[in-house]
């Protein structure tokens, strides 16, 4: 679900004991579209059930 309906992003700072990470929806659309051939529609939550 995370690459056909719901984009989520995760974002994590220096603040905690995981490495900094920031949120790239480029990315994450080229991630998705590598190993599951689709890619995310991150309007898709508020087409479906308005917003």
């Amino acid at each position: 679900q995370a690459c056909t309906e719901m984009v989520m992003p995760m974002i994590v700072s220096n603040e905690s004991m995981f490495p900094p990470f920031s949120f790239s929806y480029e990315n994450n659309s080229e991630g998705c579209l590598a190993y599951y051939g689709v890619r995310p529609r991150i309007h898709w939550i508020t087409t479906e059930y308005g917003g």
